[in-house]
């Protein structure tokens, strides 16, 4: 796949597979195990020590000559006071396609063959498939319809779940308030995003230490 207006991060969600082939997604499950209670907004760090990116949406070319196309992602990520990427998701829309997909980054020490879940505050529960590994994150995707679309616009927090090595499962939560503003609006230069990263980091720190300042 090619992607041409793509900065490095977003590049890590649009991500297809190693070999740059674009993977075809196992239809999406939803899961009859009952929706784990998740910490906020990850079972391993406090709230305090992570910042989100607003929601932001990327618009570029995919493909080449006749075969090129539209594509759009609206994107968030939540890092820790390092600039270490904590969870990520990205809603991906081509045009001329009804089905969409939702590609979400956990952490890479997770157990792989366990898979992912998502679900939209507290509604069903979808299982998707981890279709590739990054050094800062490993990917998984979920097929969705435009009517998950409306849930993400009106809903609260998108929940992120996986299971690491220990067989337990760890949550992480993206808030939605600024996702409907973000996907009908227009889309934002990439280099934009690009910065995001340092920024998250420079206002985290400057978080931590007035709440040292406090104590």
């Amino acid at each position: 796949m090619i992607l041409r207006v793509m900065a490095p991060p977003l590049a890590l969600l649009a991500a297809t597979s190693m070999s740059g082939a674009q993977p075809t997604a196992k239809p999406e499950k939803f899961s009859p195990r009952p929706v784990q209670p998740a910490p906020s907004p990850s079972a391993s760090a406090p709230q305090s020590e992570i910042a989100y990116s607003p929601w932001t949406k990327f618009c570029g070319s995919e493909g080449t000559g006749a075969q090129a196309r539209e594509i759009c992602l609206t994107v968030k990520q939540a890092r820790l006071s390092t600039g270490q990427l904590v969870a990520a998701a990205a809603l991906i829309e081509r045009t001329g396609e009804h089905e969409k997909l939702l590609r979400v980054t956990l952490p890479p020490d997770f157990r792989l063959s366990a898979g992912a879940r998502m679900f939209i505050d507290s509604g069903a529960p979808r299982d998707g498939n981890f279709v590739q590994c990054l050094a800062n994150g490993c990917l998984a995707e979920f097929n969705i319809a435009a009517s998950f679309v409306a849930k993400l616009k009106s809903g609260q927090n998108l929940h992120l779940q996986g299971t690491n090595l220990a067989g337990a499962i760890e949550s992480y939560l993206l808030p939605l308030a600024d996702f409907a503003v973000a996907h009908e609006g227009a889309p934002t230069a990439p280099k934009t995003f690009e910065m995001e990263p340092k920024k998250l980091q420079e206002e985290l720190q400057l978080r931590i230490e007035r709440e040292r300042r406090r104590l």
